[in-house]
């Protein structure tokens, strides 16, 4: 549930006066409601769309009085379902749309707060809030769009089980991604689906009605795995696994490595920095993957601006230390970030010429799919924050390009782990 706003909760030291708390709650609340109501009336739209679609296919008039009952039935539910502030993907509830607004609220506090303490002009402050609230809206209506796509294919699945329909067909939506891809054309029931759509965020694929003697296709089991996104990095190519295969057969005589003496954190640390050291200055990107233990396991050359993997390199990554190099001076790219919490690494690393950086839990379990959830919308946050902040030196030749790209990143993955429950961003200079 979206807790009320209660503005001393943000602002615990009372450093922003009662006037001014309560002239900001009345504008985030109006700021919420019409967010809400955006997406309310998004979703009877998106409920007749959904229903045209499934009348089209089964090649029956559409007539919206006879959607108007259920309609209203999903509307309150829906309402009920966007104060509580999540959404439906693979069939969980996923509270992106608390967490946005848990999120925005503490941004808001913090930034007022923030210009009293620095002293900073109440216009400089009011922009930096414009060009923030910019921003959440366009992150918003993204994440709007996968809201359509769930009401369409809950009004769609609802008029087909209305009309008896007991068999659909998986049709693919552009680009699919490796979970809905091999799903495409086959045949399920209602029992036998494997998953409810939109499978993830902007999810396009569809189904179509079936007779009832058309052949199910075997059941599929759900891969663990979460779905590659448009701006996932990782490029597989066919053309290198068979050189791969040799290593794949070497692979057993690295596991006497494990009967090593376990290494203490700071020999594990020396380990990693000093391969840092050999790669940092390269003119192109190279990975390189550890166990827990310091021991290596294996070694990978790039481009000028990334890494490509084979599919056996991306399973050998959960639970292990991932290091590259970046020959610009520069943090994590949200892509480094992105990859350690798909293939669940235990710590992801990037190296300069002249620092090292670090991102891992304090506890010191590993990332996972969920947690790139909560990341995404804090980094795209905090990158936007990152330009406005330095701008201005950049454009009156304060600092250079390098300095400015170094200080974005740096200033987004700083403010990003503060925000995310025991994630540790940790920046060293290189001896």
């Amino acid at each position: 549930m979206i807790p009320e706003l209660d503005p001393k909760d943000f602002d615990p030291d009372g450093i922003i006066s009662a006037e001014q708390l309560a002239t900001i709650a009345s504008a985030i609340e109006s700021f919420e409601s019409a967010r809400l109501n955006d997406l309310l009336k998004g979703a009877s739209k998106s409920y007749a769309d959904g229903s045209k679609i499934a009348a089209k296919l089964m090649k029956k008039k559409f007539v919206a009085d006879e959607i108007e009952d259920d309609l209203l039935k999903f509307l309150i539910e829906y309402q009920k379902q966007l104060r509580a502030g999540y959404t439906v993907i693979q069939g969980k509830k996923v509270y992106w749309l608390r967490d946005r607004v848990l999120s925005e609220r503490q941004f808001i506090f913090d930034t007022i707060s923030n210009g009293i303490i620095e002293g900073r002009s109440i216009e400089k402050t009011a922009k930096e809030l414009q060009e923030y609230f910019k921003t959440s809206k366009k992150y918003s209506m993204l994440l709007a769009r996968t809201e359509t796509m769930y009401v369409r294919a809950n009004a769609r699945d609802e008029r087909y089980k209305k009309n008896g329909v007991k068999k659909v067909k998986w049709l693919l939506g552009k680009n699919p991604c490796e979970i809905c891809q091999p799903l495409g054309g086959k045949i399920f029931t209602w029992d036998n689906l494997p998953y409810n759509q939109p499978v993830h965020v902007r999810c396009t694929c569809g189904l179509s009605p079936q007779s009832d003697d058309a052949v199910v296709s075997e059941p599929i089991k759900a891969p663990v795995k979460e779905p590659k996104t448009p701006r996932e990095p990782v490029k597989t190519e066919p053309k290198v696994k068979p050189k791969k295969e040799p290593i794949q057969k070497k692979e057993p005589k690295t596991k006497p490595m494990k009967e090593e003496p376990i290494r203490t954190h700071e020999e594990v640390e020396k380990v990693i920095r000093e391969k840092e050291k050999s790669i940092k200055d390269l003119e192109k990107e190279n990975a390189v993957l550890f166990d827990r233990n310091g021991n290596l396991i294996f070694e990978q050359d790039g481009d000028e601006d990334h890494v490509s993997f084979t599919p056996s390199q991306l399973e050998q990554m959960k639970g292990n230390i991932l290091t590259h190099n970046h020959p610009i001076n520069v943090s994590f790219s949200d892509a480094d970030v992105r990859l350690a919490c798909k293939y669940e690494m235990n710590e992801v690393r990037a190296v300069s010429s002249t620092r090292s950086f670090s991102l891992k839990f304090s506890d010191g379990r590993d990332f996972t799919p969920d947690d790139w959830m909560k990341i995404d919308g804090e980094w795209q946050k905090n990158y936007q924050m990152g330009k406005i902040r330095y701008a201005d030196a950049f454009k009156n030749n304060e600092i250079s390009k390098e300095r400015y790209d170094y200080l974005v990143r740096n200033h987004i993955w700083s403010h990003t782990s503060k925000k995310i429950d025991g994630l540790k961003y940790i920046v060293s200079v290189i001896k």
